[in-house]
């Protein structure tokens, strides 16, 4: 594995932030000028021509080698959380520009993401809390990547809640779907506490989509965990 600074990446990060709260409202800003927080990947592979005619034949080299470069960026960014009507409404936004010529660099990235959260109360022994949020990003390049994770969220709606009753029963749910590629995922879980000190917990976690989209890379990873454990 080699690594490489682009365009002078560590030198001079700077970062702002500001936040100010007024009685129901809190608004934050946000800049970043600096090395991004994950550098580009590129594999490098070798091998030998075995044959050209009628096909060619490259027999790979078992080794495979990375290539890491660190790149910059200029980022920014704003935060909305109101509180109306039992409701938290949140917002966010941020404005990312990467810096150089690489062409494995994206270019501009414009991401947004809603939320609405509530409780509800479930009589006298139960809470819930419930969040529904949708996500929405521009990209200068589109990544048609099977691996970026910044597909997942092109264009996402997602729905979690957590819910405890009697402060011994727990049940969670958390889901995603993908408007544009129609893949999903979904994390579901059930705890039961008892004796003070033991909790069995049975977690599913279900995942599905077409091989060209990040989620559909683990179709077959879907998988189910039985959980016993003990706090002292």
């Amino acid at each position: 594995t080699t690594r490489e600074n682009l365009d002078h990446a560590l030198d001079n990060n700077l970062a702002l932030r500001i936040q100010k709260h007024f009685s129901s409202i809190d608004i934050g800003l946000y800049g970043y000028s600096g090395v991004a927080s994950f550098p580009l990947v590129q594999p490098v592979v070798t091998g030998t021509v075995v044959a050209v005619s009628p096909k060619q034949v490259i027999q790979v080299d078992p080794d495979i080698y990375l290539n890491t470069k660190n790149y910059p960026i200029h980022q920014g960014g704003l935060s909305f959380v109101s509180s109306q009507y039992d409701f938290l409404f949140k917002y966010a936004t941020s404005y990312t520009q990467t810096i150089g010529d690489d062409p494995l660099l994206l270019g501009w990235n414009h991401e947004n993401i809603v939320a609405l959260e509530k409780n509800f109360q479930l009589g006298a022994d139960g809470i819930l809390i419930g969040v529904l949020q949708y996500s929405f990003l521009n990209t200068e390049k589109k990544n048609d990547s099977n691996l970026s994770l910044l597909e997942v969220f092109r264009n996402a709606w997602m729905l979690g809640g957590k819910m405890t009753w009697k402060e011994v029963w727990n049940f969670s749910f958390t889901g995603l779907y993908n408007a544009t590629t129609a893949s999903h995922y979904e994390e579901i879980g059930l705890g039961r506490r008892f004796l003070d000190r033991w909790t069995l917990s049975l977690t599913a976690n279900l995942i599905g989509g077409k091989l060209q989209d990040p989620l559909g890379v683990y179709n077959k990873n879907s998988n189910y965990q039985l959980g016993l454990s003990a706090s002292f």
